[in-house]
């Protein structure tokens, strides 16, 4: 069905005009001048009523909403993402940034009070929030139907402009809108790190990069309950900034100061200073299906689990003071306020009303501390600043006295530092809002400190019980809910694709092909997110002479395995019976394991298998190394990799297995019961202790600096009991990837490079702190280059139009993208001028919008090599036809035109005869090519394919 649009009109004095942006809307109230009690600022010239209010500044517009020619019965989307407060006086919807204590970030009035949300709901940017109407301040439809906003100009430029285009429209109630500020979350679930690309199990495989910190078993041998994001998983996942899995409450967290130091002996003299993050935040959820539409009370409800979600080693207080733009969670909201007034101070009243008595006045700047929400909150304490006359505290304890929230600033800081802070009640949190910042870790063996996130997921209670109850009662589900497709080990057979392998010309179950050898589920959305030529579907045929079904195909490559475990390629066929189908509720594939590994007989198998122990510490603890061996982790673990069980299970081991799909699926569904890290236990570390080489007449200082750092870590025993958390410190812990990749299965999959990954691979990187950081604009610092962006976007030759509909096409906010677009036409020094004045200011793109950008502007990188090819080979003999050469060798030809190697024939000639030798030869002998090597790496691609 097509979408309908939203006509955007306003009456401007007996004329009704059509609004095709924002700059159209007349002034609130379109007058010469001003009106009397009423606030006015101008703004980029033009003067506009306002509403000033914790330091935003809201701009008052009315229009009306039309759809087929009518204004009535309109749905009004919602300019903003936030939480709800209606009142039924003027029909007003007021959106905050936070479930309590939030600032109002703006405003709709005058709909129809039979509101679509209600108060407190968490709402998303373009869900509609109520039907325009004429509502006064007694609720009754008494002035003209119509739309007052009260918005700050960038969300107000953005709001006109997504309803203009179609984006916002009246058949959609919460239609997709790309938001590079925004996390990736879609539907209930979200990546801690949005993914640089790839589908679900890509990013499980993307953690055999990890440096450290497996799970379920940890680089120093050890039980690990989650995974690491690193440095090197930091080209796989944008680590700058941590999203909240799903939805849930904030319960608990922690922030360093600074960050603590472990001070370890070193090499004489000198001492080895390891600065660690011990700041976390926790959440808990529900995990619990959506119960099928029905009027049926006497079918079950699905079962339900508390989960919680951790995440560990975030930045310390001491980066956020340094960097103002850090973003801060919301959960931090402490009621700590700074007075924030055009001029002069700030009344406070006697009661919660704007003509109360004034009982004293508080200067412009003053850190106070304030509680309510509303126009007015309650003073509770002058934290800094001048007040006077000086108020004097009442029998409680508090100040009297109420201060309007209009020019209140909040102060957004941790309730505490170093400590565990408890919050009663607890913080609702959405899945995509802001968790934190990756803190620093340093190991003793690491020669400087780290970026690492430590995230796992657990539950407390019965986890094998739930799981057997949502088997039962998954059973039921319709075939629609039943996203995953499974294929079983040597059942199946993949087809090598051939190049008349097409949708006119489909595989065959007949054809040869390689049997499958492993079990692997595929979420539907990875299938749907295949591009068009690797999907075939076959319709039913019915005829005098059989019939068979509709028959869907599916090119899966870099996925399968064959019985050898070598990896095979090529067209699976969904077959009843063979491919099975299942719902994320029914847990397919997931084992449960209780282990009771303890720290002393983990270190004893790792220092074993890696042979660090001598012949007589062997023999001393052969029954711990025996232990662990054949402990329920490691025993399930040697079934998975299936290797020839030589007596090591260790993370090198769990490291190459990740590197393979069906295996890193296996591993991630080992749902394992364990006593949590985090929870302290002296006797348990100080079993260690001969292991260390530690006793009270010869004691190792490293060591006990080491268990003071695990002690300071631990966390479990300041929340135990409180919130579901168990006493004992046990708990079965899940991956968290496994969950997403299971139950995200309505998330858009994260795009992927289609062509030119030598060249994306070579344009840029994903390290903030490196020089080649491509996420921002830079200039590559030669005359003939503009203003890039992403992964070679050079603005030097584009028009301003078409670098801000680019820009858009990748998901860029309005106000982002018209400053990019300013960089059109620029070149050389002036390119490096504009670099050097905005980049601050434009910020970064988003791993998602570099990728989409680079799609754009590929294929014209293409048609410009085919040209070019043709140009210099048309009349040299044994040349090779453009599509008839090998797509390697294509791939290396476009990146020579892509850094600009087109005014001679060579680079093309060395590729003509589709001779992949023939063109390393070329590479590595020519100087002028051969320089740009270490960063392009041509030759090794062509050899590695």
């Amino acid at each position: 069905m097509t979408r309908r649009r939203y006509k955007i009109v306003e009456s401007v004095g007996s004329r009704i005009e059509d609004v095709n942006r924002y700059e159209d809307l007349a002034k609130h109230h379109p007058s010469a001048g001003r009106e009397p009690n009423r606030n006015y600022e101008t703004i980029n010239g033009q003067l506009e009523e306002v509403r000033h209010v914790g330091g935003r500044t809201l701009i008052k517009k009315d229009f009306v909403l039309l759809v087929d020619g009518s204004n009535r019965s309109i749905p009004v989307p919602s300019p903003l993402a936030g939480y709800a407060k209606t009142s039924r006086a003027y029909g007003t919807l007021k959106i905050y940034d936070a479930p309590t204590n939030g600032q109002l970030i703006g405003q709709i009035l005058h709909l129809h009070p039979t509101f679509k949300v209600n108060d407190g709901d968490a709402i998303t940017y373009g869900q509609h929030i109520g039907l325009q109407a004429g509502t006064d301040r007694a609720g009754a439809q008494s002035y003209a139907i119509h739309v007052h906003a009260e918005l700050e100009e960038g969300d107000f430029k953005r709001y006109i402009a997504d309803m203009i285009s179609g984006t916002l429209n009246p058949d959609e109630e919460k239609p997709e809108v790309a938001n590079g500020n925004e996390s990736s979350a879609k539907g209930d679930w979200c990546y801690p790190c949005t993914p640089s690309a790839g589908h679900s199990l890509q990013h499980l495989t993307a953690f055999s990069k990890a440096r450290a910190g497996f799970y379920p078993i940890g680089g120093n041998g050890l039980w690990h309950g989650g995974i690491h994001l690193d440095m090197g998983t930091s080209e796989a996942f944008d680590q700058s900034r941590i999203n909240c899995m799903t939805h849930g409450e904030v319960v608990a967290y922690r922030i360093d100061e600074e960050y603590p130091v472990s001070t370890y002996a070193g090499r004489p003299p000198l001492q080895i200073r390891a600065p660690f993050s011990t700041g976390f935040v926790l959440v808990k959820h529900t995990l619990q299906a959506k119960a099928p539409s029905t009027n049926d009370e006497s079918k079950p409800k699905p079962p339900a689990l508390t989960i919680y979600s951790l995440y560990m080693h975030l930045r310390c207080w001491k980066d956020y003071r340094q960097d103002e733009k850090l973003e801060r969670p919301v959960f931090w909201r402490s009621g700590v306020y700074t007075v924030n007034t055009h001029s002069g101070e700030l009344n406070v009243r006697a009661e919660a009303r704007g003509n109360a008595p004034v009982v004293g006045k508080l200067s412009k700047g003053a850190q106070i501390r304030a509680s309510g929400e509303g126009a007015f909150l309650k003073l509770e304490q002058v934290i800094s600043g001048n007040n006077e006359p000086a108020l004097t505290p009442g029998e409680d304890g508090t100040l009297p006295g109420y201060v309007s929230s209009s020019f209140l600033t909040a102060q957004s800081q941790p309730k505490a530092m170093g400590s565990v802070v408890l919050l009663d009640p607890p913080v609702p949190i959405k899945a995509g809002d802001l968790i934190g910042h990756v803190g620093k870790y340093q190991n003793q063996s690491d020669g400087s400190p780290q970026e690492l996130l430590h995230l796992e997921v657990f539950s407390c209670e019965d986890v094998p019980a739930f799981i057997s109850r949502s088997r039962t009662w998954a059973q039921n589900l319709p075939a629609g809910e039943k996203t995953l497709l499974k294929i079983h080990a040597g059942a199946s057979k993949l087809i090598p694709h051939r190049d008349d392998i097409k949708s006119e010309n489909p595989p065959k179950l007949s054809d040869e092909g390689a049997e499958i050898g492993v079990d692997l589920i595929l979420p539907q959305n990875l299938l749907d997110a295949l591009p068009a030529e690797a999907k075939i579907k076959v319709p039913a045929n019915n005829t005098a002479t059989g019939c068979s079904p509709e028959t869907n195909w599916w090119r899966l490559d870099e996925l399968l395995a064959d019985k050898d475990g070598q990896p095979i390629n090529g067209w699976l066929s969904e077959q009843e019976l063979i491919t099975t189908r299942h719902s994320p509720w029914e847990w397919e594939g997931f084992d449960f394991l209780e282990d009771t590994d303890t720290p002393s007989s983990g270190l004893a198998y790792y220092l074993n298998a890696t042979r660090r122990l001598s012949d007589d510490e062997k023999v001393s603890y052969q029954g711990a190394i025996d232990q662990s061996d054949k402990g329920p982790v490691r025993s399930r673990l040697y079934d998975i990799i299936d290797t020839n069980r030589n007596g090591k299970m260790t993370s090198e081991e769990i490291r190459a297995a990740l590197e393979k799909p069906w295996h890193a699926q296996s591993i991630s569904q080992l749902v394992t019961r364990h006593e949590s890290e985090w929870f302290w236990d002296a006797s348990r570390w100080d079993e260690l202790d001969d292991l260390m080489g530690h006793s009270p007449d010869d004691p190792n200082q490293d060591w006990i600096e080491e268990k003071n750092r695990i002690k300071t870590l631990s966390w479990w025993n300041d929340v135990a009991v409180k919130y579901g958390i168990s006493a004992d410190g046990k708990a079965w812990q899940l991956q968290p990837l496994a969950l997403i990749g299971a139950f995200s299965t309505a998330t858009k999959v994260a795009p992927i490079i289609k062509e030119g990954q030598i060249t994306f691979d070579a344009e840029g990187n994903n390290i903030p702190s490196s020089p080649f950081f491509s996420r921002v604009i830079h200039w590559p610092g030669n005359e003939l280059s503009g203003v890039t962006l992403g992964r070679g976007y050079d603005m030097g030759f584009r028009s301003d139009s078409e670098i801000y509909n680019h820009m858009k096409s990748a998901g860029l906010k309005h106000d982002q993208a018209a400053k990019i677009a300013q960089a059109h036409g620029k070149k050389g020094t002036v390119a490096q001028k504009f670099v050097k004045d905005y980049k601050t200011s434009i910020g970064e793109i988003t791993t998602e919008q570099e990728i989409i950008l680079f799609n754009i502007i590929y294929p014209d990188y293409v048609e410009r090599t085919v040209k070019n090819y043709n140009h210099w080979t048309a009349s040299e003999l044994g040349r090779t036809e453009w599509r008839a050469l090998d797509q390697v060798i294509r791939d290396v030809l476009v990146d020579f035109v892509y850094q600009g190697f087109t005014k001679g024939p060579n680079p093309m000639k060395a590729g003509m005869k589709n001779d992949k030798k023939e063109l390393i030869r070329y590479i590595e002998n020519t100087p002028t090519i051969r320089q740009y090597e270490p960063g392009r790496n041509r030759a090794r691609y062509i050899r590695n394919n």
